[in-house]
């Protein structure tokens, strides 16, 4: 399963606090079980996107309580877009 997680540090804490919880913590990827596809960061508006597959969603869940003291973070399942042609094209034949 993908999972996209959205994290906003804009009323946690500053940059550098942020710089020093990655230095201390550490990347911390991959988690046993997470596989990481893609991470953004846009410095300005404080904010980070990530995503990742897992087989077992509370492997992210572990690792997001990890950083909740820091970021506002908001996890959501996602497909790709092979994924959701294939879910669109399984209700749309039930539907018939």
């Amino acid at each position: 399963m993908k999972m996209m997680c959205i994290g906003d540090w804009s009323d946690r804490c500053s940059l550098s606090e942020i710089g020093g919880a990655f230095a201390s913590l550490g990347d911390q990827f991959p988690e046993e079980g997470m596989t990481r596809i893609a991470r953004w960061h846009n410095v300005s508006a404080k904010r980070f996107f990530l995503v990742v597959e897992v087989d077992d969603t509370s492997v992210f869940e572990t690792w997001a309580a990890k950083w909740a003291n820091y970021f506002d973070l908001s996890i959501f399942p996602v497909l790709d877009d092979e994924e959701i042609v294939a879910v669109l094209g399984n209700a749309l034949a039930g539907s018939e």
